[in-house]
């Protein structure tokens, strides 16, 4: 570049001209790349307290396109700002649905209200599930295995269907996320449910999918997940929020069903 510049440099008058196009090509460039660095195709995207980088999904395999919001339906781009709790208490995680969840004050937990999982078909590379505020306990407990974790807890939206519906079509996800495509093996699953609760006085609903014989891509992979969908009515942002507790079995430092219970016992709504 520069001995391009001194030989333009030494041709004239138009060489003022022709440094400030050079000079935008390179900034072009560079906004190219770092647009593509910042578009997140794996399990994990986003983290710590920043702002979440947008980015356009890959097609959804279950065709769910809900309607638009009612008219007048609050909504926000972004969820509020997460406070930092006290050391050792429980940290608040709000949502942009007007929901906020808790997770223990440990140091096995990363708290976000930022960060985004997700599963896409390993053949068609097609989305299968989005949860986004996620927040992941034992990350990196596989070293084998790039962004793993013992579990995660998020949530996404639905709008256009009734809380059992979207609770439903989640939760018959579960197969298809922990099946080796490229292999053909499934695992067994088994759903426990509808379980009806209440959230802040609102009607909810869980249901569970206990999957065995999930096939292992790395040694320290689990054999055996349950998979939590919880749905309620939502504040903001969809009529409907959908929480996901993926929780691997059978590993050391992996949750009891009492930890996972305290994560739903800890769903309200947001003050």
């Amino acid at each position: 570049m520069a001995r391009l510049i001194r030989w333009i440099r030494g041709r004239g008058i138009a060489y003022q001209i022709i440094k400030i196009i050079l000079l935008l090509v390179v900034a072009v460039a560079t906004v190219s790349v770092a647009a593509w660095i910042g578009n997140p195709h794996t399990n994990h995207a986003g983290g710590g307290e920043q702002r979440p980088t947008a980015w356009t999904a890959p097609p959804e395999r279950f065709g769910t396109t809900d309607p638009p919001l009612p008219s007048g339906f609050p909504s926000m781009e972004f969820p509020p700002p997460m406070i930092q709790a006290p050391k050792g208490s429980p940290q608040p995680v709000p949502t942009r649905y007007g929901l906020t969840y808790s997770v223990p004050g440990n140091a096995d937990w990363r708290p976000s209200n930022t960060m985004v999982t997700g599963w896409t078909n390993e053949v068609s590379h097609e989305r299968i599930a989005t949860f986004g505020a996620v927040s992941d306990y034992g990350y990196g407990y596989c070293r084998e295995h790039d962004g793993s974790a013992l579990a995660n807890i998020g949530v996404h939206g639905r709008t256009g269907v009734d809380l059992e519906q979207a609770a439903r079509e989640d939760v018959d996800k579960a197969r298809l996320i922990f099946s080796d495509e490229t292999g053909g093996r499934t695992p067994e699953v088994t759903v426990d449910g509808p379980v009806r609760f209440t959230i802040s006085g609102r009607p909810a609903i869980r249901f569970t999918a206990r999957l065995s014989g999930v096939p292992q891509k790395y040694s320290c992979d689990p054999t055996r997940v349950d998979y939590d969908i919880i749905a309620t009515p939502a504040y903001s942002s969809a009529e409907t929020a959908v929480f996901m507790i993926e929780h691997h079995l059978g590993l050391p430092k992996s949750l009891s069903d009492k930890d996972i219970d305290a994560l739903i016992d800890s769903l309200r709504k947001t003050t």
